[in-house]
Formats: structure tokens, C-alpha cells, sequence
């Protein structure tokens, strides 16, 4: 994808250091970009965009008790994710050059790692026969945070299974055991099938800080 930067212009056509963005970060938090009411308001969530943690323009959350001001981005070519720690004087930004890296995993495990918090690690994968596989094959429908439904097909083949979102690609499934899935291009992503008379009917979605279910809709023929 070829963009202009002089189109997102402050939207995302910025140019930083990790040095820099923690100074911001500092800065910010210390009231000396906006006023300390302002970051209030910026770090409180509240209405609609509560249930995701979602102040005006930042995100409020914690990690393993300690709380933590944070938000990503992203552009053709880049991504990224920065996290405040406010109670612990710690900032961690992570910057990419791959528009299709995920570095919100990596910026958690090196906050652990500042804490002394345990780093999270990817299960290991386990093996499935062609008849475990077929269990799992299906249409299906998920319930998406805006109300909307989207379609989601899981077909098998030898090289494993594939999830694949209407409209989009299809992705390899990663079996961890006891019907959990992950996806092989974000290690974040989890898949948990609900099993009926050795069937799957559903499955819960874990991604982006959302939970999302969906119910089968049909047998993938």
C-alpha cells in the first residue's frame, strides 16, 4: 500500500524514538502537555467505551494489578504499542516496522519482565488426528462487540485446520489441547470450542481485549 504521509498527518504520519515516547509519556501524565483535568477525562473511561477501558483517547487497564495507560497504532509499514506505568514510573514502547507485526504481546512480556511479574508464554502445541480435526469443521456466526454477525468457516485439510472471516483469508488454527486454539499469525488469539456429543457448536473468541461467542450455523459442506 503506497500512502502519502502528508495525508494521516498527525493521525499517524509521526516520527519517534522509544527515548522520546517515554519522555512523553512522562510528561504527559506530569500535566505539562494537557491540563491534569484533561488527563483525567483522557484516562477515565466512561459511557459506550467503558466496557473496553476507553477514555478520551487513552486506555485505562492493568496488568497484573498494576495499572497501566496505554494505546497502539498503526500505518502502512509500522505498528506499535506504548504503556504508561504510572504507579511504577515505567514506560515500554515497542515499535515495528512491519504493519503486520503484533506488538502488544511483546510490549506485555517486557513489562512483566520490568515488574518481575512471570513472563507469558505460548503453549505448546499438541497433535490431532484427521477424525479429531473434522469435529471442529463447520460454518459458523459471531457475534461481533458493534451487534453485528460475522461469518466464520473452519475447513480441515492435511496440513491441519483453517479458520477463515468472511471476506478475509484463511488462517492456520493452532491446537493447544481441551478444544483451545490458537492462530498462527498472532500468538493472542484464542479459539475455545464448545463440544456437544463429540461436536463442536460454537466456540468463544478471545482477541483484542474482546470476548466474542459464536454458535454453529452449519456442517462446512
Amino acid at each position: 500500500v503506497f500512502l502519502s504521509m502528508t495525508q494521516p498527518y498527525s493521525a499517524g504520519a509521526l516520527c519517534s524514538t522509544v527515548g522520546d515516547v517515554a519522555r512523553w509519556d512522562r510528561m504527559l501524565a506530569a500535566g505539562r502537555v494537557v491540563s491534569p483535568e484533561s488527563y483525567r477525562a483522557m484516562t477515565t473511561p466512561e459511557g459506550a467505551a467503558a466496557s473496553h477501558h476507553y477514555g478520551f483517547g487513552l486506555v485505562a487497564t492493568t496488568l497484573e494489578g498494576h495499572v497501566m495507560i496505554t494505546h497502539d497504532g498503526g500505518i502502512p509499514g509500522f505498528a506499535s504499542a506504548n504503556a504508561y506505568f504510572p504507579a511504577d514510573s515505567l514506560a515500554v514502547t515497542v515499535l515495528t516496522n512491519s504493519s503486520a507485526g503484533n506488538p502488544g504481546p511483546l510490549l506485555a512480556n517486557v513489562a512483566r519482565a520490568a515488574l518481575g511479574l512471570p513472563l507469558k508464554r505460548p503453549p505448546t502445541p499438541v497433535s490431532l488426528t484427521a477424525a479429531e480435526r473434522a469435529r471442529y469443521v463447520g460454518d459458523y456466526e459471531v457475534a461481533l462487540p458493534d451487534g453485528k454477525q460475522l461469518a466464520v468457516s473452519v475447513r480441515s485439510d492435511s496440513s491441519g485446520l483453517t479458520v477463515m472471516p468472511a471476506g478475509q483469508g484463511a488462517q492456520t488454527l493452532v491446537p493447544y489441547g481441551d478444544h483451545v486454539f490458537g492462530v498462527a499469525v498472532d500468538p493472542s488469539i484464542r479459539f475455545t470450542f464448545k463440544m456437544e456429543d463429540g461436536r463442536a457448536t460454537g466456540f468463544t473468541l478471545e482477541q483484542g481485549g474482546a470476548t466474542m461467542s459464536a454458535k454453529r450455523t452449519g456442517d462446512g459442506s
